[in-house]
């Protein structure tokens, strides 16, 4: 069973016991993401979605991120602090999105379904 956690509730401070990336997944009543690396270590968030495996995404404490060195196009959602979907865009390989609103970012890879707007998400630890 997986342990549930709000986005609220994780720590995200620089000291070093706290660094550990994790994975999770984000889910609503109905929708589902496929896993997501959350990640907290500068090496992690570094390279996004690039040093995960396909078919997972990527869950950032940030309001901007890049596609340099992507080659295919992401999905990005911005979620508030309380897990609320702000925003929904498309991330081109060598651009770059900034969502002011936000407190985190999803990077979904292609091919996968977004959350609706408004839905509020729960974080899952797997």
């Amino acid at each position: 069973m997986a342990e549930r956690v709000t986005l609220v509730g994780i720590q995200w401070t620089n000291r070093r016991s706290n660094l550990a990336d994790m994975a999770v997944r984000l889910r609503d009543g109905t929708w589902f993401s496929g896993p997501l690396l959350a990640a907290r270590s500068h090496r992690a968030r570094l390279h996004g979605i690039r040093a995960v495996p396909p078919g997972w995404g990527v869950l950032l404490q940030t309001r901007s991120v890049h596609g340099f060195g992507l080659r295919n196009p992401l999905i990005v959602v911005g979620l508030d602090r309380h897990g609320r979907v702000c925003l929904i865009r498309d991330l081109a390989p060598r651009k770059m999105v900034t969502m002011a609103a936000v407190t985190w970012i999803a990077e979904l890879p292609t091919g996968a379904v977004p959350p609706s707007l408004e839905a509020r998400l729960e974080l899952l630890a797997i």
